[in-house]
């Protein structure tokens, strides 16, 4: 899941020669529409994805539009794909993150705690820690007051790039 370009990161991810071998469909992101210049037909590659038509080959003649498809990969709409792409029933076991305002609400609704499910905090800025320790410390506050079992403090694991790439 990213709020970058859905075709831009699957153009990496997807690709052999760099060693993700992410497959094209599991790459959410943001989704434009894709126009075919000799046609003028649009068309997304989630829509393809979701009727069995995906074709990376043939997407390759296809043009990327300044239109955007539903739903957005940022902020809440992360927790809007996951449930639409993936699954509106099963939560996550591992959700992660680097931005606070961008990934907070998948971080905070979309981890399976009662099946020991992590969220994940890349910890890339000081700034960051501390807004996401704020935003932990009020979601556990807003689950008490709803009277929801308390997971917006449990299972969290903390982690730098550095220690990622093994620097």
């Amino acid at each position: 899941m990213t709020a970058a370009s859905e075709e831009l990161v699957r153009m990496v991810a997807s690709d052999p020669k760099y060693g993700y071998n992410v497959p094209p469909e599991n790459v959410i992101g943001v989704t434009m529409l894709l126009k075919n210049e000799t046609d003028g037909e649009l068309t997304t590659a989630r829509k393809q994805i979701e009727d069995d038509e995906y074709d990376e080959q043939a997407n390759l003649d296809l043009v990327m539009t300044p239109y955007l498809w539903t739903p957005l990969t940022w902020f809440s709409g992360k927790q809007a794909a996951i449930f639409e792409y993936i699954d509106q029933w099963k939560m996550p076991v591992l959700v992660g993150g680097d931005t606070p305002t961008s990934d907070g609400y998948m971080l905070f609704h979309g981890v399976d705690t009662s099946k020991g499910g992590i969220h994940l905090w890349i910890n890339r800025r000081e700034s960051y820690l501390e807004q996401i320790q704020d935003m932990i410390a009020e979601n556990v506050e807003g689950q008490m007051a709803a009277g929801l079992e308390v997971t917006a403090d449990k299972n969290w694991v903390i982690v730098t790039p550095a220690e990622i790439l093994g620097s």
